[in-house]
Parts: C-alpha cells; sequence; structure tokens
C-alpha cells in the first residue's frame, strides 16, 4: 500500500489577486466622498430640490449642497496631493514651487468654501457673524 506524503499529493489553490493599488485607491476615495458628502443621509432622506443652495435646517439637506460638499471636499484633497508631489520634486524647484502653490491655492479654496457653507448652514453657532 503506497504512503502519500504531502510532497506527492500537489493540491493547487487559486492564488486570490490583488486589484491594483490604484483601483484600491480609486474605490476608497470615492466611497470617502460619497460618506463625507453626506450620502447616507441622502439615502436614508431623500433631499429635496430646491433652487437655493443651501438648506438652513441642520436636519436636512438639498441636493446640490450634498453635491457640493463632496466636490469641495476632493478640491481640498487634490490640493493636498499636489502639496504631497511638491515635496517629491526636489530637484526640479521650479516644478515644485508651481505644484505647491496649486495645491496651497485649492486647499485654501476648498476650506473656506466648506466655511462659508458651514456659516450660512448654522449661522447661529457662529456669534462674529451675527455682527455681535
Amino acid at each position: 500500500m503506497p504512503f502519500i506524503t504531502m510532497k506527492s499529493l500537489k493540491l493547487s489553490i487559486a492564488k486570490l489577486r490583488r486589484p491594483p493599488a490604484l483601483l484600491t485607491f480609486a474605490a476608497l476615495l470615492i466611497f470617502l466622498l460619497f460618506v463625507l458628502g453626506g450620502g447616507v443621509h441622502m439615502l436614508l432622506n431623500p433631499p429635496q430640490a430646491s433652487l437655493s443652495f443651501i438648506n438652513p435646517s441642520l436636519q436636512d439637506q438639498y441636493l446640490t449642497e450634498g453635491f457640493a460638499a463632496a466636490a469641495l471636499i476632493f478640491v481640498g484633497f487634490a490640493g493636498f496631493a499636489l502639496i504631497y508631489e511638491a515635496t517629491k520634486n526636489i530637484f526640479n524647484p521650479s516644478y515644485a514651487v508651481k505644484l505647491l502653490a496649486i495645491g496651497l491655492i485649492l486647499a485654501l479654496v476648498a476650506v473656506v468654501a466648506l466655511h462659508w457653507m458651514l456659516i450660512n448652514k448654522a449661522h447661529w453657532l457662529f456669534q462674529v457673524t451675527q455682527g455681535r
């Protein structure tokens, strides 16, 4: 009776391939923008369509408000990604300075616009905006 060893028994287990890193990153970024832009809130409470941009209630949001928040978060992320890319180009200073300037402008625009949206959404939270 032949004795079967692990060396003689060759099992081929299908190897699971990892998805490309860029595809994984893109999927995570889209999911993050969906969540931070209020996607879960939009799914649970269908948004109202309106001509105004920002709903003054903290409990509700308009469709345009969610899209604008997600777009501004993406602009801020792109700005910080450009700032990171600028640090990798130390041997080409003019290109690095251009990337750094564009990145800082994008990040600053995103932060200021998101703060403007928050102040218009909940102006009662910010006593400075009420003229006191």
